[in-house]
């Protein structure tokens, strides 16, 4: 499957204060196992949000929880119950202080930015929809009354997240940070490596204005409805503006 040069990326990113500087990219591949060519990239960041000039490294991985390190999902469920049940409320389960629940098994392909020390600062979950997924357990009603998807090259993205807030403290959104269009690709080239040419997803509303910003194109199946105080909605992601999804 086509897959773009990684040597010296520059990051795509949401409109941002002018003061602040653009990320200068350099990427290393690394095996995550059946993502053999999977990227693991890193971005020196010479400013921030909370303090101009201080220096913020990220670093992108991908892969099953088998093929994380124990930490590294350990953080993935720390950062997912702080941003999800205490910041966002969510009515979500909890194990442990991590958000976990029955889709995060063996099937579930995961990414994630982390700085060096593994401190997580953006999540994402790929499944297939040849397995149970979360749309088609939690919210079928909101497909529009089609029948939901059962396809190989169809995978529903869920718990997408990129923040710049450390645990605890306010966020705006789920997608505030300016390394969320950053993340949001990642997350579409490794779909592309699982052999995806479709995303599907319940998001709320406000997701939509991320994916029209990077110039994905996002296609509603069903009309919004409000579940447990959020305006959600299914989506249907094409288009992949760095290269095929």
């Amino acid at each position: 499957m086509p897959w773009p040069p990684w040597s010296k990326q520059k990051a795509a990113q949401a409109p941002s204060p002018t003061r602040q500087t653009q990320p200068k990219w350099t990427c290393q591949p690394a095996a995550f196992g059946s993502l053999q060519n999977a990227p693991r990239c890193i971005a020196s960041h010479p400013g921030s949000n909370k303090n101009e000039g201080m220096s913020v490294v990220w670093q992108y991985s991908a892969g099953t929880r088998q093929q994380l390190s124990t930490q590294l999902f350990a953080q993935i469920g720390r950062y997912r119950h702080d941003i999800f049940i205490q910041q966002l409320n969510w009515g979500l389960n909890a194990v442990d202080g991590m958000e976990l629940d029955e889709f995060d098994g063996p099937d579930a392909v995961y990414v994630c930015a982390h700085d060096e020390g593994g401190q997580v600062s953006g999540v994402a979950r790929l499944l297939p929809t040849t397995a149970p997924y979360l749309m088609e357990k939690a919210f079928p009603q909101l497909w529009g009354g089609q029948q939901l998807p059962r396809d190989p090259k169809i995978w529903e993205l869920s718990r997408f997240a990129a923040t710049s807030s450390h645990p605890g403290e306010a966020i705006g959104h789920q997608a505030s940070a300016l390394h969320a269009s950053e993340l949001l690709h990642r997350v579409m080239r490794v779909a592309s490596m699982l052999g995806a040419q479709m995303l599907i997803t319940v998001s709320p509303v406000g997701m939509e204005r991320l994916l029209r910003l990077n110039a994905f194109h996002a296609m509603r199946n069903g009309a919004p409805a409000r579940v447990g105080g959020e305006l959600l909605v299914s989506l249907s992601i094409h288009g992949n503006p760095r290269g095929p999804i």
